[in-house]
Order: C-alpha cells, then structure tokens, then sequence
C-alpha cells in the first residue's frame, strides 16, 4: 500500500522512469497473482501453499484487487503523460535545474531506474493494460471467471508474462452484459462514496476507464454517477461538483434531468404521504396544485417500480427543494419544453411545502 502511494506520487510527475517502473511493479508482483487469482495455479510460477491462503482470505484479496486496479490504472495515466520515454523533458524542469536541463551539483543516473528504462522501453501496449484494468475490475464486481468469458473472448491470454507486451484486440462494443456491468460499476460507487464533498470527478476515474474499455464514454459514467449519488440522498456531497457540471459539457443534461425528476417526485409524494398522517400539516397540502399532484404521484410510483428492491434514501425537503432548484437552471439549455414546465411544476410543489411546513414548525415554536 505504501510503495503504490509512492507510485501515485512518480506518476503525478510524470518521471521519464515512470511508465517502466509501474511496468516492472505489475509484472513481478500483481500480475503473477491476479494469474493464480483467475487462472489457478497448475503450471504456475507461484508457490499454492504461500498464495492460496492470501486468495482466500476476503479482505486481503479485497485490498490487493484494489491496488492492482490502481497500478494498472497509473500506468495508462503515466504512459499519456510521458508519451516519448527517450525526451529530454526541459520543460519540465524542477528546483534545482539550470535552464539546460541539467543540475547541479550534478547527480548521477541511477542504474537501476535506466535499466528498468531500457527494459520496457516503447513495449508496453495501452490497449492490453486497458483490457488488463477492465478485467480486474469486472472480476472484482462478479467474482466469477465463467463470467467474463462472454464478454473477453480473449480472456484466457490475458496476465501471461508477455500479454501486456502484444496488441490485444478491442472488446465487443455495446452489448447488453456490458452496459449492465458498468452500471452496476457505477451503482456500487455511488454506494461505497463516504466523502463529505466531492469537488471533481477524480473518485470515479477508474470507473471511466472501465466503460470506456465497454465503449461507453466519460459522459455518460459522470451522468449515471450522480444520478445515482441523489438517489441515494447523498447531495449535500455533490453540490459543488453539481453546480460545476451542469453548465459544460461533462453531463448529458437531458437524461440527467429525466432520472433526477422522477426522483424528486418519490421524495415529495413521500413527504405528502408522511404529511397526511400527521393532523396538524393535513392543511398545507390544499395549498398544492391538484394536478401536479396527482402527476408527481403517478411519477413516484413510475420510479418505485422501476427501482425495485432500492430503497431510495431519505432527504430532508430542503435538499429536495435545492435539487429541483438545480433542475430549474439546467432546463433552461434543453430543448424540451414539456419537461421544462415539469421542472417548473416541481420546483412550485417542493417550494410551496417547504415555506408551508416552515411556517406551520414556526407557529407551533410560538406557542409554547
């Protein structure tokens, strides 16, 4: 965990040892044991009595799947960077260089580092260590090889000791296990995020690596992600990166405002169902529009079942109302009248409840 921490911080640099140096972590230390992992041990270079027990054990196999998934994803960042290994990166310089390029006092090369330099030198293919991340992640989703057979036909030559060397081929686009595999992809780190804010997308680049191998762009991820985050009521921690989003161009903004109407209308329909029982709020629902009403409603049951087996979260009708305020800036760049005056409609109802049940908590305060 510590020397991957200190691979992050090489590949942020972009070092000219960085690609091969990543290169060399993966091949003499990951990717014997992701073989083992998927393949089994027969004919294989690890010791089963030493590797087998670390297998299976959950949370060790949990923790080193996480960190394969990282090195493989730092080399494919770290080979973007440092596209031309041999360069002489002068523009690059760091404290203590002349303009030349060289420092001083001078420093002596470190052997090793060019040897690994040498080594893997332009051989390393993206494409394969793309596949190779595609496949970890997928497994770690799954747990199963049979799996993932459907969707890698070239699955069995993968984490040889020269599979990261050769042109893979790219996968099948488009199909339907794929699509639901990078849904639930998203789902799950919907789910596992913990941040109290997130200001960018950095927590789901993985994630973006992974549909794009599927043939999914970046877009859609973003999109799915945050859809996700609110119906998990989590939107006090994408407010920020919410407000960003929805002005450029990293969102699809139709398919955003679509799911994320649906979900507001569950939490209002919520609030009025908890509002009937309650004797003292029965008088703020005649203050709604009957028809929008009856609509969020139809709409709310549309999401339920839909999302069945989801529980959608619980949010105060503050956030709701913030929420439908987001949509209300959005509809104003889409081309669809029709869910403009539905946005409309929602940001009137959470609104109106919202001043409503404000009012009837402040007069209930008063009176004590």
């Amino acid at each position: 965990r510590h020397a991957v921490s200190a691979l992050r911080a090489m590949a942020d640099r972009a070092e000219r040892s960085g690609p091969a140096t990543l290169a060399e972590v993966y091949q003499s230390r990951i990717r014997p044991v992701c073989h083992a992992m998927l393949f089994g041990f027969e004919g294989h270079e690890l010791s089963e009595d030493a590797i087998r027990p670390l297998l299976e054990d959950a949370a060790w196999s949990r923790e080193f799947t996480a960190l394969a998934k990282r090195v493989l994803s730092m080399m494919l960042e770290c080979m973007s960077k440092v596209s031309d290994p041999t360069e002489n990166a002068s523009q690059n310089l760091e404290p203590g260089l002349e303009p030349s390029g060289k420092p001083w006092p001078p420093l002596r090369e470190c052997p090793v580092l060019n040897g690994l330099v040498r080594k893997h030198r332009g051989d390393v293919q993206p494409s394969s260590v793309e596949l190779h991340h595609t496949i970890i992640f997928a497994f770690e989703m799954t747990g199963s090889v049979d799996s993932l057979r459907s969707i890698v036909p070239s699955l069995s030559r993968l984490f040889s000791i020269r599979s990261i060397y050769s042109e893979m081929p790219p996968l099948p686009k488009a199909s339907a296990e794929q699509r639901k595999l990078l849904d639930k992809a998203i789902v799950d780190r919907a789910e596992r995020t913990r941040e109290p804010v997130l200001d960018s997308f950095a927590q789901i680049r993985d994630v973006e690596l992974f549909g794009r191998a599927l043939g999914s762009d970046a877009k859609y991820v973003r999109t799915r992600y945050l859809i996700e985050m609110i119906r998990r009521g989590k939107d006090a921690s994408i407010d920020d990166l919410l407000g960003a989003s929805i002005g450029g161009s990293s969102l699809d903004r139709s398919s955003f405002a679509e799911e994320v109407v649906r979900i507001v209308c569950a939490r209002l329909d919520a609030v009025i169902s908890s509002l009937k029982r309650t004797k003292n709020y029965r008088g703020i629902l005649s203050l709604l529009d009957a028809d929008a009403s009856r609509w969020a409603r139809e709409e709310a049951s549309a999401e339920r079942s839909a999302r069945r087996g989801i529980d959608h979260a619980a949010a105060s009708l503050i956030a709701t109302h913030s929420v439908a305020m987001r949509l209300r800036g959005m509809s104003e760049g889409l081309d669809d009248a029709a869910l403009s005056e539905r946005i409309e409609a929602l940001c009137l109802m959470s609104g109106t409840l919202l001043k409503a049940v404000q009012a009837q908590e402040r007069d209930a305060v008063m009176s004590l």
